[in-house]
C-alpha cells in the first residue's frame, strides 16, 4: 500500500504529533525546515496553517492568516492511500516546494527523523510525471495519476506544501 498527500504531519509523524498540541508539531517541522532543502514550505497543524521560512541559517515560523490559509484548509489535506504501481517519477518519499537541492538527493540530517529519507524538488516531479502522461498512451491508471496524483502535486507547488509519497 502506498501512502500519499500534502501533509508529513499525518503522514510521517507520530499520532501524538499529528493530533496533539500546535507546539510540539511546529517544534518537529521546525526541525525538518532548519535542514535547508526548501526556502519555504506550509503545513496544516490542527485548524491552521503555519509557514516555515528558511533564510542564511535561520528558520522564521508564522501562521498564515485566515485569508491565506483558506485554500490550503478547504483542501482538507488531500491524503489516499494507493495498491498502484507508480510511476518512477514518485519513487521519492518528500517533493518539495522552493528546494534549494539541484536535483534529488537523500537527507542527511544525523540524528533527524529525517535522515534517509528520499527528497526531490517538486517541479522535477511534475516534469516528469507530465512526460510520462504525455508519452505512454497505455498507461495503466491514467485517471487516478492526472485526477489524483497530478492535481495534488500542482496544488501542493502553488500552496508550497509538501507532497508525500510513504
Amino acid at each position: 500500500m502506498t501512502s500519499f498527500g500534502t501533509g508529513m504531519l499525518h503522514m510521517i509523524a507520530d499520532a501524538e504529533l499529528a493530533e496533539g498540541p500546535a507546539e510540539p508539531a511546529v517544534a518537529w517541522l521546525a526541525e525538518f525546515a532548519a535542514l535547508g532543502l526548501t526556502r519555504r514550505f506550509r503545513e496544516t497543524v490542527g485548524d491552521r496553517v503555519v509557514e516555515f521560512t528558511y533564510y542564511s541559517g535561520e528558520v522564521a515560523v508564522r501562521w498564515l492568516d485566515d485569508a491565506e490559509a483558506a485554500p490550503i484548509l478547504a483542501h482538507g489535506g488531500g491524503f489516499g492511500d494507493a495498491l498502484r504501481d507508480w510511476p518512477s517519477a514518485l519513487d521519492d518519499e518528500l517533493h518539495v516546494p522552493n528546494c534549494t537541492a539541484g536535483g534529488a538527493g537523500n537527507v542527511e540530517a544525523g540524528d533527524s527523523w529525517a535522515d534517509g529519507m528520499y527528497f526531490v524538488p517538486i517541479e522535477a516531479t511534475l516534469a516528469a510525471l507530465r512526460k510520462r502522461l504525455a508519452d505512454d498512451e497505455e498507461l495503466a491508471d491514467r485517471e487516478f495519476l492526472e485526477t489524483e496524483v497530478l492535481a495534488g502535486l500542482e496544488f501542493c507547488r502553488e500552496h508550497d506544501l509538501i507532497f508525500v509519497v510513504y
